[in-house]
């Protein structure tokens, strides 16, 4: 079978039963708060010492080794016995667990070496080590080793390494994948400042639990508290809002937890009627649906929460979703309140951004039920028409998006698929707040994380190999789901609006974490109802129409961030620097200006309500907001062809893109590269390096048939005087820049990374001598035949 391609519903299957699985965990929170916590002391001067066997020493040096074996084959054949898996299933579940097992501990491992490389107190004082091995029975037997070096008998300042550190990197691998190992060994190790004899501080397979012994999840016993929430009528209108944002004629694709004994709630889509019907759940909720047949559906099916769905029935758009997910890294740091705050600031930063770029106020801002929050639009149903299977947005038909061609042949991307176009909308957003937005981060954490810029505390893929970051997920909008005013299955919070939506701002009572937990709970939610205390949960959010969205796709407003989103992916495009990004924004504003200002001009006439002066009026507007050089000439040759009819459009579009190049040659690379370190902040990775040096071969290109033009067009005997000079002045220029290589600069091969760059500063200089030679030389051109 695994030779093949599985079926769909065969995966599916697979799935559902390793989720089945996961009834037994190992409970590595328990071990290290309870165990090691009481090995691994600070004494009064703040130094780490090992407290056991009748001994205190202070440690210069610990070293944990962590051990995994898997498969748990007791697992699975205790799920065989029991029927939950058919011989034939055997292999293949086997082959997924050692894959899900694999994967996770090594995607641990490179994301704590991010870490390890990302923060300056466990930079060069961390070293990790990775290991696989299989046993003589072919199973593996994975070791981690971690290293806390370099533990200074006296540290002053704020980078020591304290027992925090040290149990915050075993509980950094707990996760649902290894449950399906058969055993977890710990070893911990220390080197005293006495002699340099290793001392074994604690070696400990663990335990198995039960996962209802160590978390109090949704389960079978919260049925009745969970049926009196959901039916209560005013739960049911909130409910339905979310089920049927459009009214009835559209409604959305429903999930709910199925709640389960002795393991976690399931998701699930269908539901088992009176009559005995299996339906989806959607298919059976309709407008005239009473209370208590929505009471009985949820105690049949032991419903205990909903999910509403991005998608339709009918498959149309209807929400916009940003998730913002803290890591659990943050949160073992520093103190809820704290990272709750920052979690506000991030969603006030979003939505002020969004309204500067065009999305219509205000969003629904939800507490997630965990701690975390979502940020909810409504897509208006005739927003993104489809047009021959692809987007009908006339701004987003243009030559300015990067591998637009690659966007057209690829019929699951943003080209064509509405679902990933809002998704790919929505991290361009978060993409602008992070890079142009107002983002303050907490000084605690910048200063223990060393956070130069928001853009190393966040990411918006699931992929970016960083634990410390923020998530902005924005996965929902690809067909996904969301919590709908339901409880958080681990939490058992409810998911409740925070913000005030009339005003974008949130409830005071909700900037305390802890009251926020409080009011959250399902009791409390429940007497705020019936005490009529209602109307703070009954929020609608801000619906996105056709007009927002070609408003938003303009050049002044998120175009640009898109367009470098689509360029870097959203793996990879918060690794741009701050000077990077601008100049990547900049780019893109002045390639989108020009070509939307030409398509512009060209096709007026399609457009009913516009007119020439209203086209013209419109561009120089445009051109203001963009800050865009020259406005009074594209004014005047906008006017020559659009209005007076003096000029074809051919000519028209060779003097527009003149000034285009004139734009990119002479200012915007200028402002940019000033100086080595200009160079280096700018061309940080091989795509900028590409580019830079397909735009220098443009120029070399363009200066050497201007020496050619102007050189046939003199006499053999004389050149004109000024243009003379300004050849001389370029040739001593070059001159020098030879002389300038043969010196020092090049010659520190030692140091490979300031080599390169004093190469690559050399060709911009050469870049800058070309630029300032052709302007000059235009310009006695320009002079001649006046």
């Amino acid at each position: 079978m695994r030779l093949g391609v599985l079926p769909s519903y065969y995966q599916e299957r697979l799935e559902y039963i390793i989720k089945d699985l996961k009834i037994l965990v190992f409970d590595i929170g328990a071990f290290t708060e309870e165990t090691l916590s009481a090995l691994l002391i600070e004494d009064k001067s703040n130094q780490l010492k090992y407290s056991g066997k009748e001994q205190q020493l202070l440690l210069r040096e610990i070293e944990i080794e962590i051990e995994f074996l898997y498969v748990d084959l007791t697992l699975i054949d205790d799920a065989f016995s029991q029927g939950i898996i058919k011989s034939h299933e055997i292999r293949e579940i086997t082959h997924r667990l050692t894959d899900k097992i694999k994967n996770a501990t090594i995607d641990k491992f490179n994301n704590l070496q991010y870490i390890v490389n990302k923060i300056p107190r466990y930079k060069n004082r961390v070293k990790l080590d990775y290991m696989e091995n299989i046993t003589d029975d072919f199973r593996r037997s994975d070791k981690i080793s971690i290293n806390f070096i370099k533990l200074e008998k006296r540290i002053k300042n704020k980078l020591k390494i304290t027992p925090k550190d040290v149990i915050l990197f075993i509980k950094l691998w707990n996760s649902e994948e290894i449950n399906f190992c058969e055993k977890i060994k710990i070893s911990v190790f220390g080197k005293s400042f006495v002699n340099n004899d290793l001392i074994i501080i604690l070696e400990k397979e663990l335990n198995k639990v039960k996962l209802s012994e160590i978390q109090d999840y949704l389960n079978i016993n919260d049925k009745e508290t969970l049926v009196e929430f959901y039916s209560n009528p005013i739960i049911k209108k909130i409910l339905f809002s979310y089920f049927f944002p459009d009214g009835f004629d559209s409604n959305a694709e429903i999930t709910y937890d199925k709640l389960e004994h002795e393991k976690p709630a399931q998701k699930r889509r269908r539901i088992l009627t009176k009559q005995g019907e299996l339906l989806n759940l959607h298919n059976f909720l309709f407008k005239n649906i009473s209370s208590e047949e929505f009471r009985q559906i949820i105690e049949m099916n032991d419903i205990g929460a909903f999910y509403c769905s991005v998608r339709s029935t009918k498959n149309e758009v209807l929400y916009m979703i940003i998730d913002i997910d803290v890591s659990d890294f943050l949160f073992s740091l520093f103190t809820g309140q704290l990272i709750w705050d920052f979690i506000l600031n991030i969603t006030n930063a979003i939505i002020e951004t969004s309204i500067k770029v065009g999305f219509p106020p205000y969003p629904v801002v939800n507490f997630s039920g965990s701690r975390g929050i979502h940020i909810i639009w409504r897509i208006d149903k005739n927003a993104i028409n489809d047009l021959e299977g692809s987007i009908d947005l006339p701004e987003f038909f243009n030559d300015s998006l990067p591998g637009v061609k690659n966007l057209i042949k690829n019929k699951n991307s943003c080209y064509h698929d509405k679902f990933i176009f809002i998704k790919r909308l929505a991290q361009a957003l978060c993409v602008e707040t992070i890079y142009r937005g107002s983002i303050i981060i907490p000084k605690e954490i910048k200063q223990n994380l060393s956070i130069l810029h928001p853009r190393d505390l966040f990411k918006i893929s699931i992929y970016s190999q960083n634990d410390i970051a923020v998530l902005l997920d924005t996965s929902s909008n690809a067909k996904g789901v969301f919590r709908a005013f339901s409880a958080h299955l681990n939490s058992k919070k409810i998911g409740i609006p925070i913000f005030y939506s009339r005003i974008g701002k949130i409830y005071e009572e909700y900037r305390d974490y802890h009251n926020l937990l409080k009011e959250s709970q399902i009791s409390n939610v429940l007497d705020n109802i019936k005490d009529n205390n209602y109307e703070k949960y009954i929020h609608y959010p801000a619906i996105i129409k056709r007009n927002h969205l070609r408003f938003i796709l303009r050049t002044d407003n998120l175009f640009p961030s898109f367009a470098i989103l689509l360029r870097f992916s959203p793996r990879y495009v918060f690794e741009r620097t701050p000077k990077s990004f601008e100049f990547w924004h900049r780019y893109y504003t002045l390639k989108h200006f020009y070509s939307y200002t030409a398509n512009k001009v060209l096709f007026f006439p399609i457009e009913k309500d516009d007119k020439p002066q209203k086209i013209y009026e419109e561009i120089i507007d445009l051109s203001k907001k963009c800050h865009i050089s020259n406005i009074q000439y594209i004014s005047e040759i906008i006017r020559e062809y659009l209005i007076n009819n003096k000029i074809t459009f051919n000519i028209f579009e060779e003097r527009l893109f003149s000034m285009h190049s004139f734009e990119f040659y002479f200012k915007l690379m200028p402002d940019f590269l000033k100086s080595p370190k200009g160079i280096e902040d700018l061309l940080e990775d091989q795509h900028t390096i590409n580019f830079f040096s397909n735009q220098a071969q443009k120029l070399i290109s363009t200066t050497l048939q201007t020496l050619s033009l102007i050189i046939s067009k003199s006499s053999d005997k004389s050149i004109n005087r000024e243009k003379l000079t300004v050849l001389i002045s370029f040739q001593r220029e070059l001159n020098g820049l030879i002389n300038f290589t043969e010196s020092e600069f090049l010659d520190n091969y030692g140091d490979n990374k300031t080599y390169h760059v004093n190469k690559l500063y050399l060709i911009y200089k050469f870049y800058l001598y070309m630029i300032d030679f052709l302007k000059r030389m235009f310009k006695k051109e320009q002079e001649s035949e006046v």
